[in-house]
């Protein structure tokens, strides 16, 4: 090419690059044939000699500048929590770098199967029987989490992509996990994708006549029941993608059906609205047609189904909490709550062998399930029996356990209880009062010292739940925002 003075290569020249690229870098043929000779990666010689010992790893690069760096982390808030005394205020390089790496195995404690030399200081023996131990949910429960400190960062607003323009009066995960439900005063059910992350809307549904007060998965999580101060409601198919408008329960005289507990069980689809006059109609989503009824003194405020959907719990204006056998459609058992004077919400651990119940005067009760069934002689009445004969057959005297474990840490009505799904950690939460909202360590029947800390954006907290894998707590306010808590304690998120 005319005017080009760039020096032309050899074809020895050439020659010796094609050599040094074939050492340097090695051919693919090269590497294949060596992986189907060995068989075993650990056995070539590029890995031989390129893994370092614990005693021989060094920095790969010093910056001569940390030397020079200076850091005023009191000026900086999210830099305060490195400061070992309240006076200090200047870190060098060194030590700031220091702090961090400090700070961030703190908040992410490294596992024991990543340090180098696990494998053979344990043997095989010993790494079978640590797999089987740490497996989560397939084997066993999990590991015992601790009481006093809790481990907990804020995520992103789980509804950031689409915020509720009123109060959230309602959100739940999918039993799956892959699914977030919230609903709002503003008529909309909305659907988020739960990725860890982002959080995507899937769906926003409007319910034009309805201001939503309740929402709940039901089915298995194929339905979503919502509803509000109306005596109609709207039953969402996911499966099929429609949305029905139910006009009204017919053989009820309720005009408002906002109160309501469905069964989270798959093979169950019956619903249990709370009426005021402590009439509990049972409908079922499968034909729309009410299909019993019960009926407990005073009114009814809150219910819980078992994970079965055979055993339903309820409390309300009497104080007492109420086990109905579904089967049999009767009353099998009815308790005092200790210090409680109105009953305002339940909540059933996953293996249903715990039971929470909250009050109006903010005390939450946890009961163990022999203390409130262990005497097998109690009457059993028919669902046609009236309230005084509930109450004759049940008197308030006769039945008052001892709680397990009580919480006085709240001193307004207890609006929602939920357990995490391993039953280690309870939440409890009021609307009434701003950041009103405590974990509860079960075990040891202790409240979590450090968090909520009085910087948590929690605001009047309406609605909760944990994910299904535990390690996400989903908060809703009444600013219509999901404010999500991500819990280190669980691998799953």
């Amino acid at each position: 090419m005319p005017g080009d003075k760039r020096p032309r290569i050899t074809a020895d020249e050439e020659a010796r690059m094609a050599e040094l690229e074939t050492q340097l870098f090695r051919g693919e043929e090269d590497v294949a044939a060596e992986l189907l000779s060995t068989g075993d990666p650990q056995q070539l010689p590029v890995y031989q000699d390129c893994e370092p010992t614990e005693e021989a790893r060094a920095p790969a690069w010093h910056d001569p500048q940390d030397a020079s760096l200076r850091v005023n982390v009191a000026d900086v808030s999210r830099a305060r929590k490195l400061r070992q005394r309240n006076g200090e205020k200047v870190l060098d390089g060194a030590a700031y770098s220091e702090r961090l790496r400090a700070q961030h195995a703190k908040l992410n404690p490294r596992v024991g199967w990543a340090r180098r030399g696990a494998r053979a200081e344990a043997g095989p023996d010993s790494e079978t029987a640590a797999l089987l131990q740490r497996s989560g949910g397939l084997l066993v429960k999990g590991r015992a989490l601790p009481a006093g400190q809790l481990e907990a960062s804020r995520m992103r607003d789980a509804n950031a992509a689409d915020p509720a323009q009123g109060v959230l009066r309602a959100l739940q995960y999918h039993p799956n996990g892959q699914l977030l439900l919230t609903a709002s005063l503003d008529k909309r059910l909305r659907f988020f994708a739960v990725d860890g992350d982002a959080c995507p809307l899937v769906q926003s549904l409007f319910l034009e006549d309805l201001p939503v007060h309740a929402a709940a998965f039901a089915a298995g999580g194929r339905k979503v029941l919502a509803t509000g101060r109306r005596k109609y409601f709207y039953v969402a198919d996911l499966e099929s993608a429609t949305m029905e408008r139910i006009p009204r329960l017919f053989g009820t005289q309720d005009r408002s059906l906002e109160g309501f507990v469905a069964s989270a069980g798959p093979g169950s689809q019956v619903v249990a609205f709370l009426g005021d006059d402590g009439t509990l109609p049972l409908m079922s989503l499968a034909t729309r047609q009410l299909v019993g009824t019960l009926k407990m003194n005073g009114s009814a405020r809150s219910g819980a189904f078992s994970s079965d959907g055979m055993e339903l719990y309820t409390s309300g204006g009497d104080g007492a909490v109420y086990i109905w056998d579904l089967r049999q459609r009767s009353c099998r058992a009815r308790f005092v709550d200790e210090g409680s004077l109105r009953g305002t919400s339940l909540a059933l651990s996953p293996d249903d062998s715990l039971l929470a119940a909250g009050s109006s005067s903010g005390v939450v009760n946890v009961y163990g399930r022999e203390q409130i069934l262990g005497d097998s002689s109690d009457p059993v009445l028919p669902p046609s029996a009236a309230a005084a004969d509930v109450a004759a057959a049940f008197p308030r005297d006769a039945a008052r356990p001892p709680p397990r474990h009580s919480a006085l840490n709240l001193t307004t009505t207890i609006d929602s209880l939920a357990f995490s799904p391993d039953g280690q950690v309870l939440a409890m939460a009021s609307r009434m009062k701003r950041d009103a909202l405590r974990l509860l360590h079960v075990p040891s029947g202790t409240v979590f010292s450090n968090w909520p800390t009085s910087r948590s954006p929690l605001g009047y907290v309406h609605c909760l739940d944990f994910s299904p894998g535990g390690g996400s707590l989903a908060i809703g306010n009444a600013k219509g925002r999901v404010v999500l808590y991500r819990l280190h304690h669980y691998p799953q998120a």
